[in-house]
């Protein structure tokens, strides 16, 4: 039996590119989303059984354990098997997509990812209401139409 805690960090980012993790991390805390990061699937791993993130944003193309194996194990651990994963890809085949989502990928992005369709997305399933809504100008980059790699 699970037992449900409430995470203080909405979502980890699991990505091996620095300034892609760097770019959508700066994208997710201006837009208030308390954000934690890691380079590779083992550490994804340890993050992601230690703070209980609410999302997990998952690159599949990462070294040491792949996504697909990060994503294997966090749904065979009791604590994170519920966790909300989202596949973030370059790969839109069947060969990638069909995988994850026996293994219960919630959602995929494929980069290059389009910024408003990642914050509509963790919007949604975090739950709009959850979040101080900002009418407020948004100087930081990326701009709009910028996509993130």
């Amino acid at each position: 039996m699970t037992t449900a805690t409430t995470s203080t960090i909405d979502v980890l980012i699991v990505e091996d590119d620095a300034d892609t993790r760097a770019s959508v991390r700066l994208l997710l805390e201006m837009e208030g989303f308390a954000c934690e990061e890691a380079e590779d699937g083992p550490s994804g791993i340890e993050l992601a059984r230690q703070l209980l993130p609410r999302i997990v944003l998952l690159d599949v193309m990462l070294p040491e354990l792949n996504g697909l194996q990060v994503l294997e194990q966090l749904r065979a651990d009791e604590r994170t098997r519920d966790m909300r994963i989202y596949c973030v890809t370059g790969r839109s085949d069947a060969e990638v997509r069909e995988p994850a989502r026996l293994l219960g990928c919630a959602q995929f992005l494929i980069k290059p990812a389009e910024p408003a369709e990642m914050i509509a997305q963790i919007r949604a399933e975090l739950g709009a209401s959850e979040k101080p809504v900002d009418d407020g100008p948004r100087d930081y980059p990326p701009q709009a139409g910028a996509r993130l790699r």
